[in-house]
């Protein structure tokens, strides 16, 4: 779960202690501190709509981290053929090879 490194990265990059984050969120520090550590491996909705809100990023980031737009430009184009009926498979053997066709 990803909660925990994305709670960690902002307490860096924002310089804030355990407590901190926890008083943000309306949390408590054990459940930041179990969430860090990765002894806690899932939170109610609630508790997560209260992090995302007290640190300020989305349910996104805290459940599946950074994407960049490239992830999110890839996720969006296999989603688009999947409806149209191509396989991830068969997407795959197309772009391996394009791969092949464009060494040459």
């Amino acid at each position: 779960m990803k909660i925990g490194e994305t709670i960690l990265r902002v307490m860096k990059e924002r310089g804030l202690k355990q407590a901190e984050i926890a008083r943000l969120c309306g949390i408590t520090s054990g459940v930041v501190n179990d969430l860090i550590k990765g002894r806690r491996d899932s939170v109610s909705l609630e508790t997560l709509k209260q992090i995302a809100v007290g640190l300020e990023v989305s349910a996104d980031e805290l459940l599946f981290g950074r994407q960049s737009y490239d992830d999110l430009g890839y996720i969006y184009l296999v989603k688009k053929f999947e409806a149209e009926g191509i396989s991830r498979e068969q997407l795959w053997d197309f772009l391996e090879w394009i791969r092949k066709v464009t060494k040459k």
